[in-house]
């Protein structure tokens, strides 16, 4: 097999979940041509995948060395730098990187993890770090005037999510996805995925998460019209969000960012017509059955709530009740569809 061949193979092994030997046909492909910063680039994600931090951080060297323009290179050392605790060549890595590419935001995300870490650990003095903390804040606007720039000029990717007692579903609605075009990165409190759409258009979607996953458990799968993630929970708790909110966000004030245009927007009055349109859009099949309980769930009681936790996880999933007065003091059994039987799983 030539180079090409070996890093598509390892496209679908590192899809698979085979990091191991997805490194392996990365290390091939290099073999027959070392001079792809591509081919490093994929191999330092792998790398990351099993926690083989320093040899991704080399990778992500030699392939900015032989392309000084491929974000993704910065963006794998800055990662790898991060998970060894070296938070401030981290941060430069990511600062390196959104002046290679502004508009990817991902690298807004990373600054504001390294700015944190390094708040912590610094002894400086207040002033030095009220200059630092003024720059991650620049920094960190400049990205997100970018990132509007980015969505206006492509239609939005809706994503759904549910969960249950151990895990939590996200659903990103784009069709067509290539595994040659897709990666994704899964920290302890946040899941970073990047893919090309239908369109051709280069996305890249952060979820800053509301509560702690196992990233070594968690996995994602490519579908005919959809990116399936699925987490599993740090700990067994019924999530109330997805992410987390931003206290800023409940400010009234009308939030302005930098802009070239002289004039200014209202980007709270553009996200409530963002989700007036979502919610005017018609879902299908699954999407649509999922937005219907996380609707019952969100506008219900308590008592709702607590009765549609204590029949779902009782029945395993195939009933589904709001009478708490009616499923409190008894065991709901598992009811599968006409025609299918329940068996345990060593049967």
């Amino acid at each position: 097999m030539d180079a090409a061949k070996y890093c598509s193979c390892g496209n679908e092994a590192f899809v698979d979940d085979n990091y191991e030997e997805a490194i392996e046909l990365y290390s091939k492909a290099i073999e027959k041509d070392n001079t792809i910063a591509e081919y490093y680039t994929k191999r330092a994600t792998a790398l990351i995948k099993v926690k083989r931090y320093q040899e991704a951080i080399k990778d992500a060297d030699d392939a900015i060395r032989i392309d000084a323009t491929n974000w993704k290179s910065y963006l794998r050392k800055g990662i790898g730098l991060y998970h060894i605790r070296d938070y401030s060549n981290a941060k430069e890595a990511f600062l390196r990187g959104q002046e290679v590419n502004g508009n990817e935001e991902s690298f807004a995300m990373w600054i504001d993890k390294c700015t944190a870490e390094l708040g912590q650990q610094s002894n400086d003095n207040p002033s030095d770090l009220a200059q630092k903390s003024n720059k991650a804040v620049t920094e960190t606007d400049n990205a997100a005037a970018e990132v509007v720039t980015v969505v206006s000029a492509s239609p939005k990717i809706r994503h759904d999510w549910y969960q249950t007692q151990t895990t939590v579903t996200i659903d990103i609605l784009s069709k067509k996805v290539n595994p040659r075009d897709f990666s994704i990165d899964f920290d302890a409190n946040s899941v970073q995925v990047t893919f090309q759409d239908q369109h051709g258009n280069s996305r890249t979607i952060s979820f800053n998460l509301c509560h702690d996953i196992i990233p070594s458990q968690s996995k994602a799968k490519i579908l005919t019209t959809k990116i399936e993630i699925r987490l599993k929970k740090a700990e067994g708790i019924q999530w109330t969000n997805l992410t987390k909110s931003d206290p800023d966000e409940k400010a009234t004030k009308i939030r302005t960012y930098p802009s070239s245009n002289r004039g200014t927007k209202d980007w709270d009055k553009i996200e409530a017509e963002i989700k007036q349109e979502e919610k005017e859009t018609k879902l299908e099949g699954d999407a649509a059955l999922n937005q219907l309980f996380q609707q019952i769930y969100g506008d219900g009681s308590d008592d709702v709530k607590r009765a549609m936790m204590k029949s779902f996880v009782e029945s395993k999933g195939t009933v589904l009740s709001t009478n708490w007065g009616e499923v409190k003091e008894k065991n709901i059994d598992c009811k599968p569809p006409d025609g299918m039987e329940f068996r345990k799983y060593d049967q």
